[in-house]
């Protein structure tokens, strides 16, 4: 075999590939891009996951639970909450 079969193969494989991941969403992202999952929100918020599931019992987290231990947070809710717990500068 020559390098210009061996590319050729190699394409055809790639490209029979990328559907597949695609179909069976192997990234570790949501559907959704205002979706976020504890860990995600996590590296958002720059808190532990601890501090979040905290404020997730004690309901001073805006959350959504879903079955026994899913839990989703919506971005622009989040983004409501942390400018609501700002306090004025002073000057």
């Amino acid at each position: 075999m020559c390098y210009i079969e061996l590319k050729a193969d190699f394409e055809d494989t790639e490209d029979e590939i990328k559907p597949r991941t695609k179909r069976l969403n192997l990234s570790d992202k949501s559907e959704e891009p205002n979706i976020m999952n504890i860990a995600q929100l996590s590296d958002y918020l720059r808190l532990s996951v601890a501090s979040i599931r905290y404020k997730v019992l004690h309901r001073k987290i805006p959350h959504e639970k879903y079955g026994h231990k899913e839990l989703r947070f919506d971005r622009n809710e989040i983004d409501e909450w942390r400018r609501s717990k700002r306090k004025p500068a002073l000057n």
